[in-house]
This record gives C-alpha cells, sequence and structure tokens, in this order.
C-alpha cells in the first residue's frame, strides 16, 4: 500500500476551502500532525518484519481419566483447550523448571501461547468425569 502524503493533505485542505470555513491556521497544524503521524506509519510498515511462529512438532489430547499429563519431547509453545470442565484445574511446568500449579480452568476453552511449557497435568479433584480436550503445538520455531 502506498500512501502519498502530500496529495492527501491537498485533497483535505482543498475540502475544507471549498467549505469556505476560515480554519486554515488550526486546520495546517492538524495536517502538519497526521502528515508526521502517516511518515511514521510508513517508517514502520517499510523498516519491521512481522514475526511468525512455524513451529515443526504437534499433537492432540484428551479424555476422562485423570489425571490427565500432557509432556511431549519437544517444548510446547501454544497449547489450545477445546474442551474442559468446571471444576478442571491445571499444574504446568514451564520449560525453565517453574511450576504453576491448580490453574482453576473453569470451563473454558483458551490458546495459551505466552509461555514456553515443558508438560501440563490436568486434575479433576471434584471427580466430575468432565473431559478435557485441546492440542498443543511445538518443537523448532522455523
Amino acid at each position: 500500500m502506498t500512501i502519498d502524503t502530500n496529495s492527501e493533505i491537498e485533497e483535505i485542505r482543498e475540502v475544507l476551502d471549498a467549505d469556505g470555513s476560515k480554519k486554515h491556521a488550526a486546520t495546517d497544524e492538524r495536517l502538519e500532525t497526521v502528515r508526521t503521524l502517516v511518515e511514521e506509519v510508513r517508517d514502520v510498515l517499510q523498516t519491521e518484519a512481522i514475526q511468525t511462529n512455524n513451529y515443526d512438532r504437534a499433537g492432540s489430547f484428551g479424555g476422562a481419566g485423570y489425571p490427565l499429563t500432557v509432556d511431549p519431547d519437544p517444548t510446547i509453545y501454544e497449547l489450545v483447550l477445546t474442551a474442559s470442565g468446571d471444576s478442571i484445574v491445571a499444574d504446568i511446568t514451564t520449560a525453565g523448571g517453574d511450576a504453576i500449579n491448580g490453574v482453576p480452568l473453569n470451563g473454558v476453552t483458551l490458546a495459551l501461547d505466552t509461555l514456553m511449557i515443558d508438560s501440563v497435568t490436568f486434575r479433576d479433584p471434584d471427580g466430575t468425569g468432565v473431559a478435557t480436550e485441546g492440542f498443543w503445538i511445538g518443537g523448532t520455531n522455523e
């Protein structure tokens, strides 16, 4: 997408002139602000790279037999829950060895991609027998 700042500003100025209003002083300041912002956006679009994550491993999990442990060989970079019960909790171990225990899922579905996960164990402390289902994506980020 190409943005021609000067022609866009001239079109705005022509519309204001046709309106017959006396807004030139304030309008020129605003147009200069718009010009600056457009140039900053253009600089970002031309210089910034958009990161994408492409991993080479994936797997699914599910069932109502608890504890349900997901512990693949590669690190989990994305964990997606497509079903869980109100009483299900998760115990997460990060790739760095930190433990986050007893996270209540409250029946939510979610996509978690902010942690590098070594393993996750789902528990049903109330014995409801409601299934937990989902999938993970991980391995090498290419």
